[in-house]
């Protein structure tokens, strides 16, 4: 009801997890996309590429134990390419970030990088990377790409 009641215009995003404790498959990602974009006015999805376990892991074990699976975010880029997906967890600096939205990494035509990525919020203070410097945010973002993410 929320969603369906944002002002005309307004993006409305979806921040979620692969999936949750024993739910978890690139099938019912995928089923869970396609419902929420088809239904509501949501077109950008970020992603943790981890699931979550709501038993066992506490909230730091949950950010580090589960393996990451970037291939389910490309994929979901290659099969929904009308909607636009920013990938997060795992990535450590503006560099890594970047590395994946400019074709560093396992990326083909037909395979395409996510439109955004998300890194720490402790990294903006770290000297050695460039995450507090505005045209970096832009690198991030992915050109063109309007997330503020």
């Amino acid at each position: 009801a929320a969603v369906a009641g944002a002002a005309e215009g307004t993006p409305v995003t979806v921040k979620c997890r692969l999936g949750v404790d024993q739910v978890d498959s690139y099938e019912g990602l995928v089923q869970f996309v396609r419902v929420v974009s088809e239904g509501s006015p949501v077109k950008h999805f970020i992603i943790h590429a981890r699931k979550c376990f709501l038993k066992g892991l506490n909230p730091h074990q949950n950010r580090t134990v589960p393996p990451i699976r970037y291939e389910w975010v490309y994929g979901l880029k290659r099969d929904f390419p009308h909607l636009q997906f920013s990938i997060n967890g795992g990535i450590q600096s503006v560099y890594e970030a970047t590395a994946y939205l400019n074709h560093q990494g396992p990326f083909t035509e037909s395979n395409p990088p996510p439109t955004g990525s998300a890194v720490p919020a402790g990294t903006a203070h770290t000297p050695t990377d460039s995450a507090n410097r505005p045209e970096a945010h832009t690198g991030v973002q992915g050109e063109g790409s309007g997330s503020t993410t």
